[in-house]
């Protein structure tokens, strides 16, 4: 019987996975950085208190100031391992060295009892972050923390996704922001500190950010980029709503989704921090930066790094691991799975707990097996999830197609014809499509080639060579690729080819490619949004010898 025609279900809903980010501005004269935690002003003005429990993705981050005390931002629980928060709280800062996420904690600068604290393993800034766009705001200002060990059992917020794009229409409800910043706009008011407040702002057109920001500072309002909340400020804390200094990294939500993230408050008036009247909040449209954020969610590796790695299996079984430098590769090393009874090898952090994880299937009798390890431990336990994939064509994990916050599987059978197991671990669900990938000799995938907000697959006509995008086009399970758009021609000059991920550690991601004389190859992701000859930068060698593998993974 065909493996894959049991256990077929309709779509699930989306769940909570992922999280972006936004920018605050408000007035006239440019402030510098937010106060240390010591001194940074408290709560958001003319906001409601909110319990900790109610908001369990809310997270405190702490990193220690040389002056003294803890600089002080808030972030957003987007994975079980990840934080989303702003590039101003992390560019230029060391959070792995001594930074910590705190979860569940009443008292703001510090880990209050029952609360969780976890060490920060790895940052990410968004490469285009210009903190310079104009006086009054800073652009692309993204960031995510990976932490040392996943917070297990956690609610997290999921990012708003091209699906989503009827959250930020302005006729929609208003979306909610929280965070610990001043609840009074006076910059010598008293400050008491301590509780999470809340505020719902309604999102305002572009028209109206742009008229309201472009007259403090040329170009400050980014159409696009950012979106424009609030009723504007009032000058009297007693009548305004707004964010204000020590709300940098906040979540700004609508119901399970994140849709935007507060940024550094970067104008103000001698007298005033925030509210001043004429100005609107403004923060970063998360949804064009949905490919960047969930390729981090996504971003797992062997060597936790942030870049990509590759496994090498030799002829007599023996396994290796090459770990990324970015342009090229590091001296070998055993392979964290042995893959001498194995004649597939996919990388996935299936669960998304900053581990990787190794989808196999067993040669001779095609069963499937999903290795996975803990933080406690980097011992293997290999689960047994399928029977019988010995005939199946194509393998590919190339990210979450369903829209559950998971990696799936796609496989393509015998015949051609292509299937979607739902991720998890299990993959004891699938749906059937109406395509059918019989023309193509390779097919590969690992995150969005086309920057469009939904996992790609690459795909090699047997016939000519030619390399094809196969492009998500939605979460639709059943239907989730549109037509082949053709990439370039030539790829059949490689007789291996692995998509790895971000292997350069640009967020982007790249294929390795090997030639049959041995020759291996970084094909590195430009993130081009038409498909063609520009996908990939021209291939750099890496370095000889590869010949002597049978298996690339």
């Amino acid at each position: 019987m065909n493996p894959l025609d049991t256990n077929v279900r309709r779509p699930r809903s989306v769940l909570a996975p992922l999280a972006a980010l936004a920018l605050c501005a408000a007035s006239l004269l440019f402030g510098g950085p937010a106060a240390h935690a010591g001194t940074v002003k408290p709560r958001i003005v003319g906001g409601d208190p909110v319990g900790i429990g109610e908001v369990p993705w809310v997270v405190q981050l702490l990193n220690p100031n040389p002056s003294g005390g803890n600089d002080f931002c808030a972030g957003t629980l987007i994975a079980p391992n990840k934080v989303l928060t702003s590039a101003w709280c992390v560019a230029g800062h060391n959070w792995v060295t001594a930074g910590k996420a705190v979860l569940d904690s009443a008292v703001k600068g510090a880990a209050g009892a029952g609360s969780t604290t976890r060490s920060i393993h790895a940052q990410w800034v968004d490469p285009a972050y210009n903190p310079s766009l104009s006086a009054v705001t800073v652009d692309n200002d993204l960031a995510v923390l990976t932490l040392d060990k996943a917070v297990a059992g956690r609610d997290y917020l999921a990012l708003a996704s091209p699906d989503e794009s009827d959250l930020y229409d302005p006729g929609f409800a208003p979306p909610t922001v929280y965070g610990w910043g001043n609840t009074s706009s006076s910059v010598t008011g008293s400050n008491p500190g301590g509780a999470l407040h809340s505020a719902t702002l309604s999102l305002n057109s572009d028209s109206t950010c742009a008229a309201a920001l472009d007259a403090l500072s040329p170009h400050a309002f980014a159409p696009g980029h950012m979106m424009c909340a609030g009723e504007g400020g009032t000058g009297d804390d007693s009548t305004g709503h707004t964010t204000c200094v020590g709300d940098e990294g906040s979540p700004v939500v609508y119901g399970n989704y994140i849709v935007g993230v507060v940024s550094h408050l970067g104008a103000r008036t001698a007298t005033q921090d925030c509210n001043v009247p004429g100005t609107y909040d403004v923060f970063t449209k998360n949804i064009t930066y949905y490919p960047q954020i969930r390729d981090q969610i996504y971003s797992t590796d062997a060597t936790r790094d942030g870049k990509a790695d590759v496994l090498a299996r030799a002829a007599d079984g023996t396994s290796y691991l090459y770990a990324s430098t970015g342009t090229a590769y590091q001296s070998r090393v055993a392979s964290p799975v042995p893959l001498a009874n194995y004649n597939t090898v996919i990388q996935a952090d299936v669960d998304q707990d900053g581990y990787q994880d190794y989808i196999l299937r067993a040669t001779g009798t095609g069963n499937m097996f999903l290795g996975k390890r803990t933080a406690d431990s980097p011992t293997y336990v290999y689960t047994h999830f399928g029977s019988g994939w010995g005939p199946v064509k194509g393998i590919v994990v190339t990210g979450d197609i369903t829209g559950d916050g998971t990696a799936d599987i796609i496989s393509e059978d015998s015949t051609g014809h292509v299937w979607v197991f739902a991720g998890g671990g299990a993959y004891d669900y699938h749906y059937g499509t109406d395509l059918n990938w019989s023309q193509y000799n390779l097919v590969i995938g690992h995150g969005d080639f086309n920057g469009d907000g939904y996992p790609d697959v690459l795909a090699r006509e047997a016939t000519t060579g030619n390399l094809y995008l196969l492009p998500g086009v939605s979460y639709t399970p059943e239907a989730p690729f549109g037509p082949p758009v053709l990439i370039s021609g030539g790829w059949n000059g490689y007789d291996k080819l692995v998509a790895v991920g971000d292997w350069s550690g640009d967020g982007l991601p790249d294929v390795l490619g090997r030639t049959p004389s041995g020759a291996l190859f970084l094909l590195k992701g430009t993130g081009a949004t038409t498909p063609g000859p520009g996908t990939f930068a021209p291939p750099v060698k890496m370095g000889t010898g590869w010949s002597m593998y049978n298996m690339l993974g």
